[in-house]
């Protein structure tokens, strides 16, 4: 380290004052890779199969795992994965921004590991909890430096081996370090729970609160209403706005401002102002994406504005806006949706969705009460996404000044 390195973090915990030492990736950390399994001997069950893809940022999803013969533990005990061990996805190893490193859980003990997926292991005793945050940094900022390939880059063990890191001298601030980001983790990952408790919650209530496949009344309704749904076509529903307008004082709405599948906006769009011409909204008209329905892009503004692109922009007819909003959501529709043409780039029929029956409530009041409830759990939703999203901008931060 030259006297211009720096050689302390900016933020540090009360009574530290040593400076960093500079390590090897190696001084501390070895990893090894997987082995390239047949697919011919794969199972339906048996010992799953870590593997790159399955390897997220903090988390290994067991989503579309393979799986090997009990027998292989005892013929490739080299590729053993325990609890508590470190992986990394080594080809493609940042998605969304994220580095692809997670601990094994309990769930996955003595799976095995496959190729273009690395096992990090210890040379040295060195606190476990800093050594995951440490690792996360330090190998994100190697990828984007020294990663090998540009379409689909990958990490070079041997290159990684050689990677200079700034460490702690003392080991009790590694470890007041590593206490502290675990339990931040921690709080992350609550929230993030939360989030997905939340969604799987409104799908639930989706197919509780709307009719399936040839039902006339949903399963559950609230105990005020006892009238019979009508069959209704969609087109008797809604009215499909079709006015086009460049007008520059207009926000504009595209496909890349909406988060998909959560009905939000990803960013401010209030002065986002030009002469692009598109389909005008009112407050509380719905747009929903038709181009591609699979990515479910869809929202519910409550502004005036201009929508650019392959949107179909509805109003209510006879019908409640919000309760219009949370149909398009349902199953029933989404079905109808995706019944599109073209294959590269497919598109919502609206001779099909428009002639799709749909069993609605007869009193606007039960319609109103349906579309309060999931508007509620929306802003549920959207409170634990603001906090989870303040939460990582933290990390981030404290990373940049905890670090070198």
């Amino acid at each position: 380290m030259t006297e211009t390195e720096k050689r302390v973090p900016d933020l540090r915990f009360k009574g530290f004052i040593e400076d960093w030492e500079q390590r090897k990736f190696s001084d501390y950390y070895k990893i090894s890779s997987g082995f390239a399994f047949k697919l011919q001997d794969y199972e339906e069950n048996g010992v799953p199969i870590v593997n790159g893809e399955s390897i997220k940022h903090g988390v290994v999803s067991s989503n579309n795992f393979n799986y090997l013969p009990d027998s292989y533990r005892n013929k490739y005990p080299q590729f053993i994965l325990n609890a508590g061990d470190i992986v990394l996805g080594l080809n493609r190893p940042i998605t969304n921004g994220e580095l692809k490193i997670a601990r094994i859980p309990d769930k996955l003990d003595k799976s095995l590991l496959y190729q273009r997926a690395g096992r990090i292991e210890y040379n040295k005793p060195i606190n476990k909890e800093f050594s995951f945050v440490l690792l996360d940094k330090e190998i994100f900022k190697y990828t984007l430096k020294e990663a090998v390939g540009s379409d689909q880059p990958f990490i070079s063990t041997t290159n990684l081996a050689k990677w200079k890191m700034g460490v702690p001298s003392s080991k009790i601030e590694m470890e007041k370090i590593g206490v502290f980001f675990n339990r931040l983790n921690e709080t992350i990952a609550l929230h993030q729970r939360k989030l997905t408790l939340l969604k799987q919650l409104e799908q639930t209530y989706l197919d509780a609160l709307f009719p399936q496949n040839d039902e006339h009344i949903p399963v559950l309704r609230f105990s005020a209403f006892s009238d019979s749904w009508e069959e209704r076509k969609f087109s008797n529903i809604v009215n499909r706005v079709s006015l086009q307008s460049n007008d520059s004082n207009l926000p504009k709405v595209e496909f890349e401002d909406i988060v998909s599948g959560e009905g939000r906006l990803n960013k401010d769009i209030s002065q986002k102002f030009d002469s692009r011409k598109g389909t005008v909204f009112e407050p509380n008209f719905i747009l929903y994406g038709k181009l591609r329905p699979y990515l479910k892009n869809w929202l519910f503004p409550n502004f005036k504005g201009i929508a650019l692109g392959d949107f179909w922009i509805f109003e209510p007819k006879n019908s409640s806006s919000i309760f219009d909003y949370y149909l398009i959501q349902s199953d029933r529709y989404q079905t109808a949706a995706n019944l599109s043409s073209g294959t590269k780039m497919p598109r919502s029929d609206w001779k099909i969705v428009s002639e799709t029956v749909f069993n609605i409530p007869n009193s606007i009041e039960e319609q109103e009460k349906i579309g309060a409830f999931f508007k509620q759990l929306d802003n549920a939703s959207a409170l634990h996404q603001c906090k989870l999203v303040k939460l990582i901008k933290l990390k981030n931060v404290l990373l940049g000044k905890m670090f070198l």
